[in-house]
C-alpha cells in the first residue's frame, strides 16, 4: 500500500511540472499582453492614423521600433517625422531612416497592429521590439546587425538571418519551423513545434533549448553552435568546427560528424 501512495506521488510531481511548462507561456501571455499595457502615445509624436491597412512591416535603417499588438486600431507615431520615410505598398508598412542627426542615435517608431503580424524584414542597424504579437504564419528576414525581440502568441513559419544581430521570440507555437542563419546571428526561441528545420553556418548560435519539438534537422557548419531539445527524432549534422548539443536523449537519433566536429547529447 505504501508503495503505491509513494508510486501515485511521484507521477503526480512529474504531472504537475509538466503542466506547469507547457503552460507557462500563455500565462505569460496573458500577463503580458492586457489591453491595459499599451502606452500612451507622447503628445510630441506625430501619429499618422490614415495609412492604408497592413500586416508586414519592412524596416531599413537606423531605426527604433516598437510594435504592439492587439490596438484598437491602426497607428504609426514617429518622434521625428523628417527623418523617417513612411509608405504602405500592398499591405506591407515600409519605415526607413533618411538622415539622422548624430552617428549614434536612432530614430524611434512606434506602431500599434490591431492585425495579426505576417511578415517581418530588417536591413542595416534597425531594432524591433514588439509586445503582445499576433501571428498566426510569420515569416523573418533579419540582415540587421541589430536587435529583434518579439513576445506575444508566434506561429513561426520561416527565419533567415544573414548579419550579427540578436534574435529572441517569446512564445512560438508552430507545426514546423525552417531556420536558415549565418554571419554570427544569436537566436533564441522559445514555445513549441512539432518539426525544427536548421541549417547554420559561420558563428552563429542557436538556442532552441527552451523550444519543445517533436522532431529536429540541424546541420551546422564553420563555428555555428546549436542546442535542441526534441522528445521523437533528431538528425545533426556537423562540420569544421560546429557543435550540436542535444537537451535529453530523443526515442531515435542519427549524428554524423565529420572534420573536427563534435556533436552530442546529454539527459538531463
Amino acid at each position: 500500500m505504501r508503495y503505491k501512495y509513494w508510486k501515485f506521488g511521484i507521477c503526480l510531481m512529474a504531472l504537475l511540472s509538466l503542466v506547469s511548462v507547457y503552460a507557462e507561456p500563455l500565462c505569460c501571455r496573458q500577463a503580458f499582453c492586457s489591453r491595459g499595457s499599451l502606452p500612451v502615445i507622447d503628445p510630441r509624436a506625430t501619429v499618422l492614423k490614415n495609412l492604408a491597412a497592413f500586416n508586414a512591416i519592412d524596416v531599413n535603417g537606423p531605426i527604433d521600433v516598437q510594435i504592439f499588438g492587439g490596438a484598437d486600431c491602426q497607428q504609426v507615431a514617429l518622434m521625428d517625422s523628417r527623418s523617417i520615410r513612411v509608405e504602405v505598398r500592398e499591405g506591407i508598412l515600409f519605415l526607413s531612416g533618411g538622415t539622422r542627426p548624430t552617428a549614434r542615435e536612432h530614430l524611434l517608431v512606434k506602431v500599434y497592429m490591431p492585425r495579426d503580424l505576417t511578415h517581418l524584414s530588417l536591413s542595416h542597424s534597425a531594432n524591433v521590439a514588439g509586445e503582445c504579437i499576433q501571428s498566426h504564419c510569420l515569416t523573418i528576414f533579419d540582415a540587421s546587425c541589430g536587435s529583434l525581440c518579439l513576445r506575444g502568441h508566434i506561429v513561426l513559419d520561416k527565419l533567415v538571418s544573414t548579419e550579427s544581430g540578436d534574435i529572441d521570440l517569446e512564445w512560438v507555437d508552430s507545426n514546423s519551423i525552417e531556420i536558415i542563419a549565418n554571419n554570427g546571428a544569436q537566436i533564441h526561441l522559445a514555445g513549441r513545434a512539432n518539426h525544427l528545420y536548421a541549417q547554420l553556418a559561420d558563428s552563429v548560435r542557436l538556442e532552441t533549448q527552451y523550444l519543445r519539438v517533436k522532431s529536429a534537422w540541424v546541420k551546422a557548419g564553420g563555428a555555428a553552435q546549436a542546442e535542441i531539445l526534441s522528445s521523437e527524432s533528431l538528425n545533426a549534422f556537423a562540420e569544421d568546427s560546429a557543435s550540436v548539443h542535444y537537451h535529453r536523449a530523443p526515442k531515435s537519433s542519427y549524428i554524423n560528424n565529420e572534420d573536427m566536429a563534435n556533436s552530442f547529447w546529454w539527459s538531463n
